[in-house]
């Protein structure tokens, strides 16, 4: 639900207000996404006037799709974000990565780069071509 980081609060909310989370637990939720999001990595990917494709399938043929995390397209230029919440990093995710960029290069876009977000670990990786 976060496109930008102005979206935070509202996002965080709405678990509230459906009683997912406590008002502790939004209030410590958001002071923890605010930093996350404030990280000089990731800064512009949530303050850039971007589009943002949040979860949207990628239709790639014989009834197979693909859901990358987070795609920001802005004039010409695809960046690919695939979020991981485990307790390790794992070099397997890195073709999951590179299926989606193939599929955005199909799709027109000549410069694409993908990263790999391990969130709990606070740690990014760059995907290569």
């Amino acid at each position: 639900r976060i496109r930008t980081k102005a979206d935070l609060p509202a996002s965080v909310n709405s678990y509230r207000h459906a009683g997912i989370i406590s008002r502790e637990e939004a209030e410590a939720l958001t002071a923890q996404l605010d930093v996350l999001l404030d990280k000089p990595e990731v800064r512009a990917w949530y303050n850039t006037p971007t589009r943002v494709l949040n979860e949207v399938e990628i239709l790639c043929g014989k009834g197979k799709s693909r859901r990358p995390d987070r795609v920001m397209l802005s004039e010409g230029k695809a960046i690919v974000v695939d979020y991981k919440f485990g307790e390790h990093t794992d070099s397997r995710y890195h073709a999951q990565v590179k299926d989606y960029m193939d599929l955005i290069r199909q799709m027109g876009y000549a410069d694409v780069s993908g990263y790999l977000w391990y969130v709990t670990l606070d740690c990014i990786e760059k995907v290569g071509q």
